[in-house]
């Protein structure tokens, strides 16, 4: 079953605007709502405790949870990896 994967509209300004970057943070979008168990390259918890993944492409750290009772993938956050918020 195909997950359908929210990126919030504020996240969009964060992302690269064209080249290898952006595209490849476009395929793992795509990836996420068709592998929906993918796993990041680490774990965090947000302030709600909540575990988000997280993975680190190119340049970019991109987080997310799913929320498989609703068939969604939540992408929370798209920042410089080397960056903490």
């Amino acid at each position: 079953m195909r997950y359908a994967v929210y990126v919030h509209d504020s996240l969009v300004p964060l992302a690269p605007k064209s080249g290898v970057e952006r595209k490849r943070l476009m395929e793992l979008i795509r990836l996420l709502g068709e592998q929906t168990f993918t796993c990041g390259d680490f774990v965090e918890s947000d302030p709600d405790g909540r575990s988000r993944e997280v993975k680190v492409v190119e340049r970019y750290a991109v987080s997310w949870w799913a929320d498989h009772a609703a068939g969604e993938i939540k992408v929370t956050n798209i920042q410089l990896a080397d960056v903490r918020g």
